[in-house]
């Protein structure tokens, strides 16, 4: 670096060193996003997980596991009774426990089939809700993004409109430095051809002012002043 660049900030603008911060993003927002949109998306399309499939189902197996057993209980209930009653087994106590049995097993399923109703109907409104969260959240993040790239843009600008002016000061400051120079340097030159002219001036006239007498002709020290 030379000694005027050292004098006028080695031609560097501060603005140059100044660091426009990224945008940053919270790490469980992507993480979240994801799944919650594949589970919304498939719960709309009547998609549920496995583990959630059972809600919206009617007369699934986990059901029929169920029934099975209430029905063994009906079944035991009635014959018990049948015995304390002291009717036996067969005609009145088949028809009994199939009337018993066919009552337990149309309600159950009734019950199951308007309960698989309403879970695909809380299956679709969490979807729905889902899906709602995820584009508001999407929204949010998108006006929040915008804004600091805005923001972040007119950063960029007035770092650039700081180096520009400085690189500009440095211009000016420079060619005034040379002007003054280049003047120093004509004034300097003019005054020694000022000089050399005066001093010509005079030995001529000098010169000039030597007066030649007939009794000194041919002699050196025959010129007089």
């Amino acid at each position: 670096m030379s000694f005027l660049s050292s004098i006028f900030g080695g031609g560097k603008s501060a603005f140059e060193d100044v660091k426009i911060p990224d945008y940053w993003s919270d790490k469980y927002y992507e993480k979240t996003q994801s799944p919650l949109y594949e589970t919304g998306f498939n719960l709309l399309q009547g998609k549920p997980s496995e583990y959630y499939a059972p809600i919206g189902e009617y007369g699934g197996q986990e059901f029929e596991n169920v029934l099975g057993l209430l029905t063994k209980d009906v079944t035991r209930g009635v014959n018990e009774d049948l015995v304390r009653r002291g009717v036996g087994r067969g005609g009145i106590g088949t028809t009994a426990i199939s009337k018993a049995v066919g009552d337990v097993s149309g309600q159950m399923r009734w019950s199951d089939y308007m309960r698989a109703l309403q879970g695909r109907q809380n299956l679709l409104n969490t979807g729905m809700t889902g899906m709602t969260g995820v584009r508001s959240g999407a929204l949010s993040e998108e006006q929040i993004r915008n804004q600091f790239s805005l923001g972040a843009s007119g950063l960029e600008m007035q770092k650039a409109a700081g180096v520009d002016q400085y690189n500009a000061q440095q211009g000016e400051t420079w060619s005034n430095l040379i002007g003054s120079g280049i003047g120093a340097a004509a004034n300097i030159y003019g005054m020694n051809m000022l000089g050399n002219i005066t001093g010509g001036s005079s030995l001529g006239n000098s010169g000039a002012s030597r007066i030649a007498t007939p009794g000194t002709i041919g002699s050196y020290s025959g010129y007089r002043y």
